[in-house]
């Protein structure tokens, strides 16, 4: 997978966020820290020629007019946007749907020339042909470029990408960085024996990365996929400059590994595992395509198996007399005393809050801004932990028994890490629905488990 940055501004192109959840298309952006990993397709016919695929969409680069922009026309610039698709329908609230749609029909992506510059240091980006019937470009006169352009409804000025034309100045170099290269998947667990030696593989790696907090061995993880490496570069500087200087990474794809090592500094070492060296009892369940989406990812069974594999880690260091502390790639640790504050702490197990208000407009306004949350938990948004922040003491029967009980209801109801935590708490989940998971098949009364059975 590779990352693209223009080299007049050193920055990197960047897939934006989608405005609603339903959109079909993202624009296209540049970020000083923040980028999007893309696949470089070759044509096999013409092999001038190249696709760009998003990696965390899977859609492909296209290109289009940006009409009602004054001064500017059609033939004259065209913003440069994507087209995702949806992997799977969402399973919000009502009757569960558990019938698959039929496949969606391939993308088809714009065609570009990656035309050499300043000796092959670099190259710019040249749209060819059209693309299924829109407006046909000026190959030889046209150029990907990053410039500066106002923003006619904030009055903002603000950095796009554009095609221009190439007698018009407009930095249009840009260097290809590979980030990352799918490595071999680890062997499977068929036989008692391949499992044992699995488990003392894990066991060596937590090891490798353990340190000393106030006396104590104390392991720092993250959990994340390539999705979600932009974060790394950042994170990791951040690491370094407050003197943690050791993280076990866990992720369930075989690039995220490869692109932690080719964007870290030198100061922190990595040590990755992915999830399927676990054993888990649920590997080919968790990856099911029918595993529900409540509105929280775009590829909601790798994340939710993602976090079965983080929790079940956390179990075994627990087990190896290692406290854990967990932060997301996100959570960028900004204090030397960062470690010390958390094994100071009297509790065996400290969350991070995601406490909200009931004010918030966007659960009372605008509630389609998050269309996973049942009206009846908004009562009790106030209590909200955030799992993306943790730490738990070993030794601690409180701790084991936590983490094996949101092991439990993860299997059983199909949550994410936060809800399965949530419930044990405080008796609710989150936004996750468990009476409607596929594995439950109406057969389970809420009273049976739940204490709040809000729905």
């Amino acid at each position: 997978r590779w990352r693209i940055k223009f080299v007049d501004s050193q920055r990197y192109i960047m897939v934006a966020p989608k405005d609603s959840p339903e959109d079909g298309w993202q624009t296209i952006t540049t970020s000083e820290h923040f980028f999007t990993p893309f696949l470089i397709i070759r044509d096999p016919e013409r092999p001038s020629r190249y696709e760009f695929r998003d990696h965390v969409s899977g859609g492909v680069i296209r290109v289009f007019g940006s009409p009602g922009v004054p001064g500017e026309t059609m033939a004259a610039r065209r913003l440069f946007i994507t087209h995702g698709r949806r992997r799977r329908p969402r399973l919000l609230h009502g009757t569960a749907n558990a019938t698959l749609p039929l496949p969606a029909p391939p993308l088809v992506g714009q065609s570009f020339h990656l035309a050499s510059e300043v000796g092959g240091e670099y190259v710019s980006l040249r749209p060819m042909e059209e693309t299924r019937g829109h407006a046909r470009l000026d190959a030889p006169h046209e150029k990907v470029c990053e410039e500066v352009r106002k923003n006619w409804t904030s009055g903002e000025s603000v950095l796009a990408l554009v095609v221009q034309r190439v007698r018009v100045s407009c930095s249009h170099l840009v260097q290809l960085e590979r980030i990352a290269s799918a490595e071999p998947e680890p062997e499977g667990t068929p036989d008692r024996q391949a499992r044992a030696r699995a488990r003392k593989a894990v066991r060596s790696a937590i090891r490798r990365v353990t340190f000393d907090v106030g006396g104590r061995e104390t392991v720092l993880v993250t959990a994340f996929n390539l999705d979600d490496i932009d974060w790394i570069p950042l994170s990791l500087r951040w690491l370094a400059v407050n003197g943690h200087r050791k993280l076990l990474v866990l992720h369930t794809d075989a690039f995220t590994c490869s692109g932690v090592r080719s964007l870290n500094v030198p100061e922190v070492e990595i040590e990755c595992l992915s999830a399927a060296q676990l054993s888990l009892p649920v590997d080919e369940v968790w990856r099911s395509e029918v595993t529900p989406d409540w509105g929280l990812s775009a590829h909601p069974a790798e994340t939710t198996y993602l976090q079965r594999g983080k929790v079940k880690l956390m179990e075994v260091a627990l087990k190896d007399q290692v406290d854990v502390i967990f932060v997301d790639p996100d959570v960028l640790v900004l204090s030397p005393e960062f470690a010390r504050d958390l094994a100071s702490h009297p509790a065996d197990i400290a969350f991070g809050s995601d406490r909200r208000t009931i004010r918030n407009r966007d659960f009372l306004v605008h509630p389609e801004n998050c269309p996973a949350s049942l009206p009846g938990y908004r009562p009790y948004v106030e209590d909200w932990v955030d799992t993306g922040v943790m730490h738990l003491r070993a030794g601690s029967k409180a701790a084991l028994a936590f983490v094996r009980e949101v092991q439990v209801l993860m299997d059983a109801f199909v949550l994410s890490d936060a809800d399965a935590a949530q419930a044990i708490l405080t008796g609710h989940a989150q936004l996750s629905d468990p009476l409607r998971s596929p594995r439950l098949g109406g057969r389970m009364r809420a009273n049976d488990t739940w204490t709040k059975p809000l729905w």
